[in-house]
């Protein structure tokens, strides 16, 4: 058995606020899949705001001094913190009394229930204010992804659309099952944020496409030079073909006048 001490980490004032209670932060390779994608595009969304913190898998302490007053949802977003820096666990007194804005759970077989049951009433009585639910098996919940908004102190379900996506008002952004993922879009051209891989995979396009149009003004370019040469080169010729018109020209015109000044000398003579 460890003895904790003043410097172990997650000791704070003199209480012991364990960051791990050594389980798996998933029931299955596919939950933990879902949760970190999501959790990367949140992250890549709202770049490196100082004022908001988004974590995975991590204990939110609320009450001072009870290290049982916990929780560990898949994935919060907290806004109004000071430093976006890691933290070990989400301690509200120390964030400026900050509450999560909004968790996302994803809802395998073994806690669906508890997600639609304690959790959820947990999430509510403590004031988040929205709380998200995604089953990534399509098998569990009556839906793919359920949503909760508080109004008041009480949780109220969020209308889907058609297609089983809904707005969510704290992140400014629609969630959208996407298989098993969920994605995030802006809500007024319904763009999905594009995750690390699809935005690699843009730059490749982008930079494809520069290629392209570089090799094309190139050859516009090279083409371009392939004219003016064959115009200097015609140019040429033809001052050649007309230098030597002209010097034919200036040598019969010679020949005309030595046999014109040949006659006249050849008068001269007769008539003397």
């Amino acid at each position: 058995m460890s003895i904790l001490t003043k410097d172990d980490p997650d000791v704070i004032d003199g209480i012991y606020y364990p960051s791990s209670d050594g389980k798996p932060m998933a029931e299955t390779g596919i939950h933990v899949v879902s949760i970190f994608q999501l959790f990367a595009l949140l992250r890549l969304h709202y770049g490196s705001r100082g004022d908001m913190y988004i974590a995975a898998d991590m204990f939110w302490y609320w009450e001072r001094g009870n290290r049982k007053a916990r929780i560990a949802p898949d994935i919060m977003v907290n806004f109004g913190v000071t430093g976006n820096h890691e933290r070990r666990s989400f301690m509200t007194w120390r964030e400026n009394g900050v509450i999560p804005s909004v968790a996302f759970e994803m809802a395998p077989k073994g806690t669906w229930r508890k997600n639609l049951g304690k959790t959820k009433e947990a999430y509510e009585r403590l004031g988040v204010k929205e709380y998200f639910i995604f089953d990534p098996d399509y098998e569990f919940l009556e839906a793919p992804l359920l949503g909760f908004r508080l109004r008041g102190k009480k949780y109220f379900r969020i209308t889907a659309d058609s297609a089983g996506s809904m707005m969510s008002r704290e992140l400014g952004l629609r969630l959208i099952p996407r298989g098993r993922h969920l994605r995030i879009a802006d809500p007024e051209t319904g763009a999905l944020v594009p995750t690390e891989q699809e935005r690699a995979e843009l730059e490749r396009q982008r930079a494809d496409e520069e290629r392209r149009v570089a090799d094309e003004e190139r050859r516009a370019a090279d083409e371009e030079r392939r004219v003016a040469d064959e115009e200097r080169r015609i140019a040429l010729e033809e001052r050649r073909r007309a230098d030597t018109l002209q010097a034919e020209v200036d040598r019969l015109r010679a020949q005309l006048q030595q046999q014109k000044n040949g006659k006249n000398g050849n008068h001269s003579r007769k008539s003397s």
